[in-house]
């Protein structure tokens, strides 16, 4: 009984975090697959470029926009893997504060 009582609260929580994510994000023309990104991010904290091409069904070229339009808004930045210059990292940053 309780788990039940205690899964309803974590989906109503999670509910009301991707609300305020939303409407936060919305006054800057956050598009869908922008916000999909970022929501990865929250999940995941650093992802490769590589990947999010992966996971978005985009092309390098298609996710490098992607993600240069968040970084332009400020939400995310890009920096190099450690074990290679050639690998580039992609994590949020603070700028919402629901993070």
């Amino acid at each position: 009984m309780h788990a039940e009582k205690i899964a309803e609260i974590i989906v109503k929580v999670q509910q009301r975090f991707f609300l305020d994510l939303f409407k936060e994000l919305n006054h800057e023309s956050v598009s869908f697959p922008q916000f999909f990104l970022l929501d990865s991010l929250v999940r995941q904290e650093v992802i490769t470029m590589s990947n999010i091409a992966s996971r978005m069904g985009y092309t390098t070229v298609a996710a490098i926009g992607l993600v240069d339009r968040l970084e332009k808004l400020g939400y995310i930045a890009r920096s190099h893997a450690e074990d290679g210059h050639w690998k580039v990292m992609v994590r949020i940053t603070k700028k919402v504060g629901i993070w």
